[in-house]
């Protein structure tokens, strides 16, 4: 885990998808779960359909806090964050 990843409040986050939000963060891997996709895509309907408001907030707030903003806002950003290395790729160039 990197340190910036590691101070985040990861109680903010579902438990469901902690580990595949750290690995996305942190080296641009997935697969993401649908509900992740919708959140870090900026996909409301979906969000809902897999997350209760409060959780929806703390994820979103989470992302606020603690994740570079070129890695979620829609699907080409998840897609070059992807396409990075996340974290550790964007370190590396």
């Amino acid at each position: 885990m990197l340190p910036r990843v590691r101070a985040a409040d990861w109680q903010l986050v579902p438990k469901r998808y902690r580990d595949e939000l750290l690995a996305y963060v942190d080296y641009g891997r997935g697969p993401l779960a649908p509900g992740l996709i919708a959140v870090l895509s900026n996909d409301l309907n979906g969000a809902v359909d897999n997350l209760s408001p409060p959780e929806l907030a703390d994820l979103v707030l989470f992302l606020r806090r603690h994740v570079p903003s070129i890695a979620w806002g829609s699907g080409e950003k998840i897609a070059m964050w992807e396409q990075v290395g996340g974290l550790e790729g964007e370190a590396v160039q």
